[in-house]
């Protein structure tokens, strides 16, 4: 998120800090900005609960047949969040480590693992067959160009002269 012209900040520490060449850009380590929603306030909002206690950094969304996707905060995972499957009545969790991104969308659950996003229904007993919806391993970052001069900067009459 941009904090100002040339100042960004990021929510999780995933080592960002890569620039391309001539960036000026600093990353503003200042802490959460105060305008910033919380991550629980944004993840309510799509749909999360907050599990109890509220100490806890875990949410949780029913996915069907008594299992919920608990998403919480994890620094060795590799997004920095982790996700597993619990079923509450009965204790039963599968982690998914593996798991770089988890929701439900359409009624279904999705995932990203692998370079791949998938969706698989949940039974009684857990995460059903697999169907990989895309494979995005083959994609390579193409650098291009901006389509415009730049940033515009408050006070910059460059900008405004015709």
């Amino acid at each position: 998120m941009f904090t100002g012209n040339d100042a960004y900040w990021v929510e999780l520490d995933h080592g960002v800090e890569r620039q391309a060449a001539g960036c000026t850009l600093h990353r503003d380590r200042g802490g959460e900005p105060k305008w910033y929603p919380s991550r629980s306030a944004r993840l309510g909002r799509a749909g999360w609960t907050r599990v109890w206690p509220r100490l806890s950094d875990a949410h949780w969304r029913d996915v069907g047949n008594g299992w919920r996707l608990r998403q919480h905060l994890d620094p060795r995972a590799v997004a920095g969040v982790s996700y597993s499957l619990v079923q509450p009545a009965s204790g039963r969790e599968q982690a998914h480590a593996e798991w770089q991104w988890a929701d439900v969308a359409l009624g279904r659950l999705v995932w990203a693992a692998g370079g791949c996003l998938w969706t698989g229904s949940v039974t009684a007993d857990g995460l059903g067959p697999a169907r990989c919806l895309h494979d995005f391993n083959d994609l390579t970052f193409e650098e291009r160009v901006a389509p415009y001069e730049g940033v515009r900067r408050l006070g910059d009459e460059r900008w405004f002269a015709d």
